[in-house]
């Protein structure tokens, strides 16, 4: 909140030069932010992978996660308004991947 009162800021005092690096600066940050959201999810999905391979089961719970896991990552797929972290045509590959996996 207080980067954007900053911004607020220099932006009333026609100081556009600095607005305009503060505005790159919160890109950044939030870039950052999604992608470490993303690498939690992409964790918990392999350490579930992981656990069916080394123990040769599955369980309803690492089913339920690493279902939660794949939804959560492609909901936050997006990088920008067309461009993707993963293609969309790859997930169907992952689906049916996992679903002959189990």
């Amino acid at each position: 909140m207080e980067e954007i009162l900053e911004l607020k800021e220099k932006i009333l005092n026609h100081n556009f030069e600095s607005a305009i690096l503060l505005i790159d600066e919160l890109e950044a940050i939030g870039r950052q932010d999604k992608i470490n959201i993303l690498e939690s999810f992409l964790v918990v999905l392999l350490v579930h992978l992981v656990k069916i391979q080394i123990e040769q089961r599955i369980t309803k719970t690492w089913l339920n996660s690493i279902s939660n896991s794949l939804l959560e990552i492609q909901d936050r797929n997006r990088l920008g308004k067309k461009s993707y972290y993963i293609k969309q045509g790859s997930w169907t590959d992952t689906k049916s991947c996992l679903d002959t996996t189990l």
